[in-house]
């Protein structure tokens, strides 16, 4: 397979080390065109026009690449994309970072990452799917908004070749491109994934609300309130609620009630709260979906401070299916997003894109888990 298309822009940073931006040039068109181990390059002079360079410099990059690891020259045959060791190009990860989307936490990350009831089963699946090899991979973790300032995060700042990034969430706008500008592999958890130079992995959240309200259909259910994200700009979460209009458009239900649909944010005060106007309806509904078990644990307490009771007044079932949904009194209904299953693909992907130059973005079916508070209409 021979490179045949140019770079657009082949404008060059005086500020920048040239080698650094020709190599960065290579490698881009090298992903772009999924160029595998044993793949031949152009002649130098030709490449060189590909990359907007001399003869004379393309051919001391591509030197420095076969020291490098990156290219084999193969005598009177041309020059190959490496085919020796495990990863792609002869790049190897020594360090992987775990950026987090989330920007007005208190926390160190690795707290964050710790104690949260949902980010603490990825992680632990982050952890479990590391491969083990003989030289220690480095495991680190910042905000993505602390580790974009950092002064030497450019391609110039620093060497990134042998750095990976896996995004937890949706990163705010404009923050993916400068993260794909330094040109190392990366895998977004649990987000949207709106770039086709990444790879991903999430579970179907839309799928996750259409089961629950057929579940509560088939229960006798036809007037179902939503309490989460109402606003498209909360990217993965606002996708339980596209699930929930789905649903309730394909059984004949009104799924756009105003009244019915309440914002909610992910703590137990945010279920709390949000629940509120819909008990204070003349016409309530009969069950609502939260946007996550802790909201839908602080709604269970706003119902029976209220003086009804779950499920009998109004069935509520959650999102995640974190382990202390099956222990509250009512237990909980709830779908399964799969925490553990990210955090293992998400590393594995990982390391899959390192060696095989592929981008996927893969989607996992959730599961329906049925308890207690989601009872038959009476």
């Amino acid at each position: 397979m021979v490179l045949s298309e140019k770079i657009r822009d082949k404008g060059f940073d005086a500020g920048q080390p040239l080698y650094v931006q020709i190599k960065a040039r290579i490698r881009q068109v090298i992903r772009e065109r999924r160029l595998r181990p044993g793949h031949r390059l152009p002649p130098v002079r030709e490449l060189g026009d590909l990359i907007g360079a001399s003869r004379a410099t393309a051919a001391r990059a591509i030197t420095r690449m076969i020291r490098e690891g990156y290219f084999v020259s193969r005598p009177r045959e041309g020059i190959y994309v490496n085919e020796a060791g495990s990863a792609k190009n002869g790049t190897v990860l020594r360090t992987v970072y775990g950026l987090v989307a989330a920007s007005t936490v208190q926390q160190r990350p690795e707290d964050y990452l710790a104690f949260n009831p949902f980010w603490s089963q990825i992680f632990a699946g982050i952890r479990r799917g590391m491969p083990e090899t003989e030289d220690p991979i480095r495991l680190r973790f910042s905000f993505i908004k602390d580790f974009l300032q950092e002064k030497e995060v450019t391609p110039r700042g620093r060497s990134w070749d042998d750095v990976g990034f896996l995004i937890l969430g949706d990163p705010r706008p404009g923050q993916m491109p400068q993260l794909n500008q330094l040109g190392s592999p990366i895998v977004q958890i649990h987000g949207v994934n709106s770039s086709k130079k990444i790879s991903s992995v999430r579970v179907d959240s839309a799928a996750g609300s259409e089961m629950l309200v057929d579940h509560l259909v088939s229960l006798g259910h036809q007037q179902i309130g939503f309490c989460g994200a109402l606003n498209p700009t909360s990217f993965i979460d606002y996708e339980k609620f596209k699930g929930f209009r789905r649903a309730m458009k394909r059984h004949g239900l009104a799924g756009d009630d105003d009244r019915y649909c309440q914002s909610c944010g992910p703590t137990l005060q945010d279920g709390y709260r949000s629940v509120q106007p819909l008990l204070k309806l003349a016409d309530r509904p009969t069950a609502v979906l939260f946007l996550n078990d802790e909201a839908a644990l602080g709604a269970m307490r706003a119902i029976n401070d209220a003086g009804l009771s779950v499920p009998r007044d109004l069935a509520v079932a959650g999102f995640d299916n974190l382990p202390t949904g099956g222990y509250v009194i009512p237990s909980l209904t709830t779908v399964s997003t799969r925490m553990m299953d990210l955090g293992r693909r998400g590393i594995r992907q990982l390391f899959d894109l390192v060696e095989t130059g592929e981008q996927a973005d893969e989607v996992l079916t959730p599961e329906l888990v049925v308890r207690e508070s989601t009872g038959k209409k009476l």
